[in-house]
């Protein structure tokens, strides 16, 4: 019975340590903190652009501050980049939207205003909204409505690349997250999380999905091995039901039973030792992969996994003999498929009908009627493979 691996639990949480950390001293410089409050009433909105070029967001909110203050009323312009530093220090996030909608609804094709607003949405993590921000951004630029400041198309391309990748990653986690691939999926969340170490709310929100999905990986590879005495007799009643052909008996337990869970282990298992003798490889494989990712390696997956997979590959393998007209070869390969597992009557029924096809195929017909006697009352089962078949032979 393997154990957990918290590896990369471990890596992550180092990550996300990190991106704290990093947070925490890159986004202030000394220069911001320790600043000198501006009270000289001459400075004017020229100013602001300056300390605006300059990156020294906290100089450039004081001289608004001051202006405002002094009942200065701000151009569009200025406006725009009190936004800009507002949405750097993550603050005042409603005031932000309300001033560039304004702007935006006075000045429709203001670039500047649109840069603005994907940055705002982008930093609090409305990333779709963002995506077209800044796409519209582009495109104003792109026709006439150039940018005030040349560095502003670079940091535009920037954060698109950085909202998709964090669309593309967050998607690709949830679907793998979804599917049972767990591990991948965490792997993505820290991928997601190296794209922009400045986003301290997307990566705030990054950290609560990559604690939400190891805990339920923790979880649930626990509950795998489950330990729980009912949990077990439960568990051997239902797989002594699946291997005496009880399937509706089976099936019910399967679906009622109140221990089970979505990603127990062992609920899986008993699915996927279900739809194996019921007769549908593919779909037990399915399942067994699913049990198999979330670290239910017991020797029984892996075994019938083996069993499931051979008889899949030999229909496979036969039929398409057949369809090269190679009869004695498909005999031969369904042949010995029937000594894959002697208890799976529904599986060896198929391959008896098949192979009775291709004895017709050879012109054997006395072996060929011998087979269809073997699964002929099992024929309910093996309709698909029926049409498959009249197609290769008429």
């Amino acid at each position: 019975m393997s154990h957990v691996n918290t590896n990369g639990c471990i890596d992550a949480l180092h990550l996300l340590s990190l991106l704290s950390a990093e947070l925490n001293s890159s986004f202030f410089n000394e220069n911001d903190l320790d600043c000198d409050k501006i009270t000289d009433p001459t400075y004017n909105e020229q100013d602001i652009v300056t300390s605006y070029i300059a990156k020294d967001n906290s100089k450039c909110l004081e001289i608004i501050k001051l202006l405002e203050e002094n009942g200065r009323k701000l151009s569009f312009h200025s406006e725009v980049i009190k936004t800009i530093c507002l949405t750097h220090s993550n603050s005042e996030t409603e005031n932000v939207f309300a001033i560039l909608n304004n702007v935006i609804n006075e000045e429709p094709k203001n670039s500047f205003a649109f840069y603005a607003l994907g940055l705002a949405q982008y930093m609090n993590c409305r990333l779709a909204d963002s995506e077209e921000s800044f796409k519209t951004a582009i495109d104003l630029n792109s026709n006439g409505e150039k940018f005030p400041y040349k560095e502003l198309e670079d940091s535009t391309f920037h954060y698109l690349r950085c909202v998709r990748m964090a669309v593309h990653s967050i998607e690709e986690a949830h679907c793998l997250f979804h599917s049972g691939y767990f591990r991948e999926a965490i792997q993505e969340i820290k991928n997601a999380a190296k794209y922009d170490l400045t986003n301290i709310n997307l990566n705030m929100n990054l950290t609560k999905i990559f604690f939400k999905y190891t805990e339920f990986l923790m979880n649930h590879v626990n509950n795998s091995h489950g330990v729980n005495q009912e949990v077990f007799d439960k568990s051997k009643e239902t797989e002594e039901l699946i291997m005496s052909h009880k399937f509706f008996e089976a099936d019910n337990n399967l679906n009622t039973f109140s221990f089970w869970g979505s990603f127990n282990g062992e609920h899986i298992y008993l699915k996927g030792l279900l739809e194996y003798m019921k007769g549908d490889p593919p779909e037990a494989i399915k399942k067994l992969q699913l049990a198999l990712r979330i670290d239910y390696t017991e020797k029984k997956v892996h075994e019938l996994m083996d069993k499931a997979l051979s008889y899949e590959k030999s229909l496979e393998d036969a039929t398409l003999k057949m369809k090269d007209k190679k009869f004695t070869e498909a005999i031969e390969i369904l042949t010995k498929a029937l000594e894959i597992d002697k208890n799976n009557h529904l599986l060896n029924q198929a391959v008896y009908f098949q192979r009775s096809f291709a004895y017709r195929g050879i012109g054997d017909t006395e072996k060929a009627r011998e087979d269809v006697e073997k699964y002929n009352s099992f024929k309910d089962v093996l309709g698909n493979i029926l049409n498959d078949l009249n197609e290769i032979i008429p």
